[in-house]
């Protein structure tokens, strides 16, 4: 595993763990699911937070546990129109400023709306005010053209 790729791994923990406790607990997940809009039931959370709480059994899932989970059980590489459907939270086929924004706002990513709205102004090439689908692999291409260029005749990227 790569160093920055565990960092990386970490700065997504330390974002979910919003009272810096170290651990994230059910509740910690329920709000986490609840700001990607996914709509999970107690239930269904005890059992996730139960699979990532591997090492101690202490009901709480510490951030070497999240970082072996990761390791362990994500695929390393995710396609391009995985990562787009994390932001077209509608599922319209369009990402428009506002859900950009709200799925930042989720990782804890501190994006204004103005700076996301240059953004999308500056990716949208058909003028509509939004980020298709196309578009959004444009946005892929200016900001990881390594992690492209790796992957060149595949349709998966592995971004660190």
């Amino acid at each position: 595993i790569r160093d920055t790729s565990v960092t990386g791994v970490q700065t997504c923990f330390k974002a979910f763990d919003k009272d810096e406790s170290g651990d994230l607990t059910e509740v910690d997940f329920k709000e986490i699911m609840d700001s990607l809009g996914v709509d999970l039931s107690d239930k269904a959370i005890s059992i996730m937070v139960r699979e990532l709480d591997c090492k101690d059994g202490d009901g709480k899932v510490s951030m070497e546990e999240f970082v072996s989970w990761y390791w362990n059980c994500m695929e390393d590489e995710v396609s391009a129109e995985e990562l787009f459907l994390l932001f077209d939270v509608n599922g319209s086929g369009d990402v428009t400023i506002g859900e950009f924004k709200t799925s930042l706002d989720a990782f804890n990513m501190a994006f204004t709306v103005d700076e996301i709205g240059e953004l999308v102004m500056e990716l949208d090439e058909d003028g509509n005010g939004m980020i298709g689908e196309e578009e959004f692999s444009d946005l892929l291409q200016k900001f990881y053209p390594n992690e492209i260029k790796e992957r060149e005749g595949s349709t998966f990227f592995y971004f660190q």
